[in-house]
């Protein structure tokens, strides 16, 4: 039998150990360390509970975010108000390019939650490159963004209290979808001012303010318990595992990402009561012992 295979895998795995110990060059100074204790037990400054968390912090993202979507909605409103055509014409070219950044950096955000809740759930099939790829698929996108940010927010507060923040990104969703359907409606000639048709692009402004407060309290809330995560708050079945490495840094490390196989018990069959065997029968033929 070949040990090439099984050295390779030990090799790589050893280079991942080393790769992933860069962040923390305090474990490796310490002549005092256990190397069996866990690291919250072994130093204070490589505890899992302590400091930076295993997640990319996304708040930075999610607070440009939602400044660029206010400041959208405020160029939006400032069109409806302003009669001046050289105003509403400059107006409109910010608005483009307020669109463009507010979808560059939620997307962004997006993606680097995305990301990070593949750390936190092993189990999600949500990633990255389709929660960016879904808003711009015919069809999908009418649906699969709100399904892709609800998998996201459910996951980030998985095992933390949140009071109902899948319906929160329901209703946002709905109004931003009910904010375009209104504004894609034009008054026509002749009609009374106090038609439907004069009254949708208030109602789109509206549902647009709503919109936006379900935005930035849902940006807010899921880069806070992203940035907040830590191992502890997962249970013990589901938290990666402390390995040992034998080579020149021997202090127990956490695998990002990594479970270790739990093999199960051994079982023993239930004990029966042994039966004796009958004593051999004697043929005719046989010699009588002594």
């Amino acid at each position: 039998m070949s040990l090439r295979p099984e050295a390779a895998k030990i090799k790589m795995c050893g280079r991942q150990i080393d790769r992933y110990d860069r962040s923390i060059p305090e474990m490796h100074d310490d002549p005092d360390l256990n190397p069996y204790s866990p690291p919250a037990a072994a130093s204070g400054a490589a505890a899992p509970s302590e400091g930076t968390g295993p997640l990319k912090d996304p708040r930075l993202l999610g607070r440009l975010a939602t400044f660029s979507a206010g400041a959208l909605f405020v160029v939006r409103l400032l069109i409806h108000v302003f009669p001046n055509a050289e105003v509403v014409e400059l107006l409109e070219k910010i608005q483009t390019v307020s669109s463009v950044t507010t979808m560059v950096l939620y997307l962004w955000w997006l993606a680097r939650c995305a990301k990070n809740t593949a750390v936190i759930d092993r189990r999600n099939q949500t990633g990255p490159v389709w929660a960016v790829f879904c808003h711009f698929v015919p069809v999908a996108n009418w649906f699969s963004p709100c399904l892709v940010l609800r998998r996201i927010a459910i996951t980030t507060f998985k095992h933390r209290a949140a009071a109902g923040i899948g319906y929160i990104v329901i209703a946002w969703w709905f109004l931003l979808v009910s904010a375009i359907i209104l504004e894609g409606i034009e008054p026509q000639a002749g009609e009374p001012i106090m038609s439907a048709a004069y009254l949708a692009p208030w109602g789109s402004l509206g549902a647009q303010a709503l919109a936006f407060a379900c935005f930035a309290y849902l940006l807010a809330r899921i880069g806070s318990a992203q940035a907040a995560f830590r191992w502890p708050d997962l249970p013990e079945s589901d938290r990666p595992g402390f390995v040992r490495w034998s080579g020149p840094r021997s202090a127990p490390r956490m695998l990002p990402n990594a479970k270790v196989t739990r093999i199960p018990p051994r079982r023993e069959p239930a004990s029966q009561p042994r039966r004796l065997a009958p004593p051999p029968r004697t043929q005719p033929g046989d010699v009588n012992e002594a």
